[in-house]
């Protein structure tokens, strides 16, 4: 399955089964819409993991009031709410998140001052507890990240560069240079990083062992929001030159496989609870 934030002012996430393509399900996020002066809505969720299985759906959001939490963590099965995290003194975006093997999330946020930058964190936090269990430090603001396979090892794209901590310690390690900043990462089965450079086409494979590129995969320019599949097989994006369109590649074959509506979809009437 995949999930993105509604194209409309709706605060719904909505889920597509991919093979079918179709609508299967949507959940009220914590988000809400922002007017600008301009009145185009801004939509404050930005950013959304399934965790391994797909039995919960992390939510990261913006909170403009202060001790509001900026993530919630909802079960698909009920479609209820079973945690929130990050609540700060600040106004805070989840900017974004990602589930480890174990069920423990990575969340990164920055939190705000009025309209100023005053603080970034990257932390892992026990969804069943609400409780953060460590930060990862040294590297400035941290997005998009993810865990290895073994859930062991913590990568994430900070400027043009990745870096890589050990998830148990929080000790970081040498970080891996970059032409460019990231608009996705994961790892793949086999534990190498695969990565999309923002405006630049390619889906690049690096070997940790190697501490080289092994592979690549001629994705079209990425315009907009993009997230890798749990097994690092697909690239789903937001198209933003075509409002409300999602592109869904195999970057194991390097074709299109499926072209989602986001405005239809909206129409539709999807299972709500």
């Amino acid at each position: 399955m995949t999930a993105y934030p509604p194209y409309r002012a709706e605060s719904r996430i909505i889920v597509w089964e991919v093979n079918k393509g179709r609508v299967s399900d949507s959940f009220k996020t914590g988000g809400s819409f922002i007017p600008f002066s301009s009145g185009v809505p801004f939509p404050m969720v930005w950013s959304l993991a399934f965790s391994p299985g797909g039995r919960l759906i992390a939510d990261g959001f913006g909170n403009l009031l202060p001790m509001r939490p900026a993530v919630k963590v909802i079960d698909t099965r009920s479609g209820k709410e079973i945690s929130s995290l990050v609540r700060s003194p600040a106004s805070t975006i989840g900017v974004a998140v990602a589930f480890s093997p174990s069920r423990v999330l990575a969340v990164s946020t920055i939190s705000f001052v009025g309209l100023v930058p005053v603080r970034s964190s990257l932390a892992a936090w026990d969804v069943e507890r609400s409780r953060r269990l460590r930060r990862y430090k040294g590297c400035g603001f941290v997005a998009p990240f993810a865990f290895s396979p073994d859930g062991k090892t913590l990568a994430g794209g900070s400027g043009r560069k990745v870096c890589l901590w050990d998830v148990r310690s929080g000790e970081k390690y040498a970080p891996i240079s970059l032409r460019r900043p990231l608009d996705a990462l994961t790892f793949t089965k086999q534990g190498s990083l695969k990565w999309v450079e923002a405006r630049q086409g390619g889906v690049h494979v690096w070997d940790l062992d190697k501490w080289k590129e092994v592979g690549h995969c001629a994705v079209p320019i990425v315009y907009g929001l993009a997230q890798f599949s749990s097994d690092g097989k697909l690239l789903a994006w937001e198209d933003s030159r075509n409002k409300g369109e999602i592109r869904l590649w195999d970057t194991e074959v390097c074709a299109e496989i499926h072209t989602f509506s986001m405005e239809r979809a909206t129409k539709k009437k999807a299972h709500r609870r």
